[in-house]
């Protein structure tokens, strides 16, 4: 820890002697949500210890045309990503190190959000000579599955079938009557989503599932009591509840309450696939921004 801190130090004089990044950076964990103001001079800085392989993602939120900066010790940029609201910002780290995240915005004093991932790769240890009973073992348990395998499975009858899963009433869940007890299908460095009761037809669960299964965060969602109206309370961004209004198609409208509105939709679309679109009002007028990339996800195919 203390030759962490030593380099973080050491960074930090490199980096203030340069014109390019003159603030000083901050410390940031992985698994980190903090927030702060976008300001001038550069940007805010924040530094981190990371290890080879590691596939690091930067989620920034923040109102109006910003950007996040991956750089290296060096002060070297390493990746980058500039969006309206901020955005995903996705690479996989080379070596063992210190690394910056440097976050600029169009408009100063403006709050943002930052959250820092890394899925850190798994490491199998692999021996050259295996033990001639584990070699045993391996073929014995080889050839007792395959005398399983041979043998046919008995039909299913009525009574074993897999009962229907209860998908709520459409006028007061919109869209998740068409995915709860779904999922999503798990594309590369992306999370999955699956959604479930956690008490039927009351609250319902929107599990964000990490590579290796792991349940990340969880939204809530549950009805209002008022025609059209859900809500969702998400532990992301250090715990944030939105409002949502469900419209004639299902699609769901959310806004967030308190200072970071970030509207948004939620809809199916054609061929089965989930989207999470911005939304912006532009003089009374509410403008639905094209699906990005890292905002659609193909779902799995929908249980028998």
């Amino acid at each position: 820890m203390r030759a962490l801190l030593r380099k973080l130090l050491v960074l930090a004089a490199v980096l203030a002697s340069a014109s390019a990044i003159a603030q000083t950076p901050q410390r940031i964990e992985m698994g980190q949500v903090t927030s702060g103001k976008a300001v001038g001079d550069g940007g805010s800085f924040y530094a981190f210890a990371g290890a080879m392989g590691t596939r690091l993602k930067v989620y920034l939120v923040v109102e109006g045309l910003a950007a996040v900066v991956l750089y290296d010790a060096d002060g070297k940029e390493l990746a980058a990503q500039q969006d309206n609201y901020g955005g995903i910002l996705q690479h996989t780290l080379e070596e063992d190190g210190i690394y910056l995240i440097g976050i600029s915005s169009a408009r100063t004093d403006v709050p943002y959000t930052v959250l820092v991932e890394g899925q850190v790769p798994r490491i199998e240890l692999v021996y050259d000579d295996e033990p001639a009973a584990a070699a045993t073992d391996a073929l014995t348990a080889s050839s007792a599955t395959a005398a399983i395998t041979a043998v046919p499975a008995p039909a299913a009858t009525s009574a074993e079938a897999k009962p229907a899963v209860f998908t709520g009433d459409p006028a007061v869940w919109g869209l998740y009557t068409r995915l709860v007890g779904r999922r999503t299908q798990a594309p590369e460095g992306r999370y999955r989503i699956v959604w479930r009761w956690q008490d039927p037809g009351k609250v319902l669960l929107e599990d964000w599932e990490d590579a290796s299964g792991k349940v990340r965060y969880s939204n809530t969602i549950t009805p209002t009591g008022e025609p059209g109206g859900i809500q969702m309370h998400t532990k992301y961004l250090g715990g944030k509840d939105w409002d949502g209004r469900i419209d004639a198609d299902g699609n769901i409208h959310y806004i967030g309450k308190g200072l970071l509105k970030l509207p948004y939709r939620i809809s199916l679309a054609e061929g089965d696939v989930f989207e999470m679109r911005r939304e912006q009002n532009r003089g009374g007028q509410v403008v639905v921004q094209p699906a990005q990339k890292y905002a659609r996800w193909e779902m799995e195919a929908a249980a028998p």
